[in-house]
């Protein structure tokens, strides 16, 4: 009986093991054949880049935009001799600055910015400027202000502007409306705009190539290019001037003087104590006359009384 009992208990020991492995096994199949969830905001979650749209393309997600490239031209604005002001462009998700100096360049007062990007400044009057700018859902839209910058108006729709587009490298806001990039390289943003007159604007392209339009962006001419340009701007259409990077004649900055609207580069002054070797960090160029201009390169500012043809350091 004991031997009997024992088998029966040893019997059903092993087919208890075997259930127990059958089971196990199954589960384990069932495991594997179900799908992993992916975390959220992992990188597997995100669709890669090429086959998301971007926000204003066909079937774009509103909350998924281009931010400006740091390869643009930071706002800067000379009033006269003493006032300027300058900033950093930022991006349609933030991150643009804004300052203004009362001394030549001595001393600068941040000002609080309303819009999340900055794309060009402008002066209407002594105390009066405009922030053309970008908001958070990249439209461009014009900030107002009578106090200097102490306060600010709400945004109104831009008209009448030359000024890239916010959230592509692809197109310009011009009077005549958006129209196709001009520069060589449609997909590359111009480094800057220049605005002229009601109709006449000046695009820096990236490889030094000036373009220019007369009529409202309808139609652009090519200049002569200038290799190794980084900022221009225009005191009219025929006078204006570019800052080059490691120009042939000075170690640093050099200013290149137009007097035909680009047809002829003509050798100005040097400027600048050190080379800015980070290619994302522009300088800025801007003229309040024919004579005086102002140059600012990665926050030091430099003077020009005479049209570009000497620099100095704010005294």
């Amino acid at each position: 009986m004991r031997r009997s009992g024992g088998s029966l208990a040893t019997v059903g020991l092993i087919m208890l093991a075997v259930v127990a492995l059958v089971l196990a096994f199954a589960a384990m199949r069932s495991t594997r054949s179900s799908p992993t969830p992916t975390p959220t905001g992992s990188a597997l979650a995100t669709p890669s880049e090429d086959k998301k749209p971007n926000k204003g393309e066909p079937g774009g997600d509103p909350g998924v935009t281009n931010a400006l490239p740091e390869t643009i031209e930071p706002p800067l604005l000379m009033v006269d001799a003493e006032l300027a002001y300058r900033g950093r462009t930022g991006t349609c998700l933030g991150g643009a600055t804004l300052e203004r100096t009362t001394n030549g360049g001595n001393a600068w007062r941040p000002l609080d910015v309303p819009a999340e990007a900055i794309l060009d400044l402008r002066a209407v009057g002594a105390d009066s400027v405009e922030v053309v700018g970008a908001d958070e859902r990249c439209r461009v839209q014009v900030w107002s202000s009578v106090d200097a910058g102490q306060t600010w108006s709400e945004p109104a729709r831009a008209s009448g502007i030359f000024v890239r587009r916010a959230d592509t490298a692809r197109e310009i806001e011009t009077p005549s409306g958006v129209v196709r990039n001009p520069c060589p390289d449609r997909d590359i943003a111009p480094l800057s705009v220049e605005q002229v007159s009601e109709t006449e604007a000046v695009l820096l392209c990236g490889g030094g190539e000036v373009v220019v339009t007369a009529d409202s962006g309808v139609t652009w001419d090519a200049r002569t290019p200038v290799v190794g340009a980084q900022a221009v701007a225009f005191e009219g259409p025929q006078l204006g001037w570019v800052l080059v990077r490691d120009g042939a004649s000075c170690p640093h900055y050099e200013a290149q003087v137009t007097q035909d609207g680009g047809t002829s580069w003509n050798l100005g002054g040097c400027l600048g104590d050190v080379r800015i070797d980070d290619d994302r960090v522009l300088p800025s160029l801007s003229f309040a006359t024919p004579t005086d201009g102002w140059a600012d390169l990665a926050g030091q500012s430099w003077l020009s009384p005479d049209g570009g043809l000497r620099w100095r350091l704010p005294s």
